[in-house]
């Protein structure tokens, strides 16, 4: 009989957690660093006239851009989760989602729309591969119920394209989480997702609207492989009954808000005060850094991977095929379809922020705090200077101190709705003034906004990454972390036609439509969670 291999917990690694965090944390930040610096230009280049270095599309057209590419970019994690857990590993899907990530930003800083839809796609493949892989390996740091693990998971052309954009960074995710689960594992999907962003960066460095679009697909292709698997490394760096794995999720989303935050300082500043171009390549130099320390760093994520390998040789004799569930694992995937629906519709309503509300900063804002003008770009940090600087470890705390008595992940849910409904609610007064009087608005109406969609972010973000990873079979974790982010693609696409919307509805009517929208989803969440708690089969 073999005897069980024994591991030592790794307690005296990075701030209390295993050392493999401290690589997770900065590939993430590093890849977010140049997701966020793109998103806070794409809707303003598209829209900018073409004596302005600009792209010259209606705000319809570019709207319709942004959510596929948000889409794409999040659809992609389910591949890339697969493509983790069957083929590449996690550590192999983070290293080739970052590649493909680098490869779309610089696609985009040659100034031709070929290369610019080409770098899209391959920021949005590289993604997808990616994200769900790092976010699984931080789980594998941990046990299961170690209590640091759960805080941490933490107009109409360019609407269509930016809705597009947005929709295939997630949507691909998917294909990335299938790929990581059965071709490259989820470190060689990452390392692939990182290369094809990267490449889809620089693409877009060229300005040509050729190297626009191919920039585009890359990144979205990258994301795709690069974003599920990371998230899948997060969780295999702890074992199951680690107490640290929700704390150690908190840790990770710190890491993709501080990329978030500082990307629209730079990216946007260079894209608009220099040149376009200039910060398409400045996005895909940072995931270029990313990429060099998640290599230098594999040796910390050994025991991550040893997990993972492990997890799945254990689980699938046990279970059958990845496909046949027991009772209660059919539960348990059905509570997170259930939460799949509403998670969607709070991303359609937070993501406005790269669509109509970063249209409405750029046109009817006044943009001077204290005597001094910025740029609009600058509001894309907000969400992310609230939750480094105290909002983050506020609530974290909070739940913490509740203890047994904080709500369940469906309220927790519920409460992110409300929140993000609130701050529509707020900026709709702003609105009527700057659409009826014509006059620029204080730049506090965005600022309060931000700051009740950072609350509402917290309530639900993170708790959906870490629930995904204690209710999904180990066997497709990979994927079923990746059909989490086509949540947010959903979300992404909503988000890119409401922005399509900014020229030709009321932004009253808009906004008072998508805060109603999410105060009757919350209101029907709250009353489906008992139910949903007995699928849970107890987890919370």
């Amino acid at each position: 009989m073999t005897e069980p291999v024994v591991r030592q917990r790794d307690t005296a690694g990075w701030f209390g957690h295993p050392r493999g965090l401290s690589t997770l944390f900065f590939t993430e930040m590093w890849e977010r660093f140049s997701f966020y610096g793109l998103k806070a230009l794409l809707i303003l280049f598209m829209t900018a006239a073409a004596t302005q270095g600009g792209l010259g599309f209606s705000s319809e057209r570019a709207g319709g851009i942004l959510g596929w590419y948000g889409f794409g970019v999040y659809a992609t994690a389910i591949l890339g989760g697969v493509l983790a857990d069957r083929v590449f590993g996690q550590y192999r899907s983070v290293l080739l989602g970052g590649i493909i990530i680098a490869a779309g930003h610089f696609s985009m800083a040659f100034p031709t729309l070929a290369t610019f839809y080409l770098g899209l796609c391959l920021i949005v493949v590289g993604t997808g591969l990616l994200k769900p892989n790092a976010s699984t390996m931080v789980g594998a740091l941990y046990d299961e119920d170690d209590a640091r693990r759960g805080l941490g998971f933490s107009s109409e052309r360019a609407g269509g394209i930016l809705g597009w954009y947005g929709f295939g960074v997630y949507a691909t995710a998917i294909l990335g989480g299938v790929l990581a689960d059965r071709v490259f594992g989820q470190y060689r999907s990452v390392l692939l997702g990182g290369i094809i962003i990267a490449a889809g960066h620089f693409s877009m460095a060229f300005p040509t609207l050729a190297t626009f679009y191919l920039g585009l697909c890359l990144i979205v292709v990258g994301t795709g492989l690069l974003k599920p698997n990371a998230s899948t490394m997060v969780g295999a760096l702890y074992d199951e009954d680690d107490a640290r794995r929700d704390a150690g999720f908190s840790i990770f989303y710190v890491g993709i808000n501080v990329g978030a935050f500082v990307a629209p300082l730079i990216v946007g500043t260079l894209g608009q005060k220099v040149d376009w171009h200039v910060g398409f390549a400045c996005a895909g130099v940072g995931m270029v850094i990313g990429l060099i320390q998640y290599v230098a760093g594999k040796s910390r994520l050994t025991p991550a991977l040893q997990r993972l390998g492990q997890t799945d040789r254990h689980a699938a004799p046990a279970t059958g095929p990845w496909w046949r569930f027991t009772r209660g694992e059919w539960g348990r995937v059905a509570a997170i379809a259930v939460l799949f629906v509403f998670s969607s519709i709070f991303w359609g309503a937070f993501e406005q922020a790269s669509s109509s509300l970063n249209l409405f900063a750029d046109r009817l804002t006044d943009n001077r705090l204290f005597g001094l003008r910025f740029p609009s770009t600058w509001y894309q940090s907000l969400n992310s200077m609230f939750m480094i600087l105290g909002l983050a470890p506020l609530i974290g705390w909070l739940w913490v101190r509740l203890g047994p008595r904080q709500p369940s992940s469906p309220v927790k849910f519920a409460l992110g709705l409300i929140f993000v409904g609130l701050g529509f609610v707020l900026i709709v007064p702003a609105a009527r003034m700057a659409q009826e009087r014509g006059v620029l608005v204080s730049p506090w109406w965005l600022i309060g906004l931000y700051f009740l969609h950072t609350i509402g972010e917290l309530c639900l973000s993170p708790v959906g990454l870490s629930i995904v990873t204690k209710l999904a079979p180990a066997r497709i974790v990979g994927a079923m972390m990746g059909l989490w982010f086509l949540s947010i693609a959903v979300g992404n696409k909503l988000a890119g036609m409401a922005g399509g919307m900014f020229e030709t509805l009321p932004l009253p009517k808009l906004f008072t439509a998508v805060a109603g929208t999410t105060f009757v989803a919350a209101l029907i969440l709250l009353a489906l969670t008992p139910w949903l708690r007995k699928l849970m089969g107890g987890v919370r």
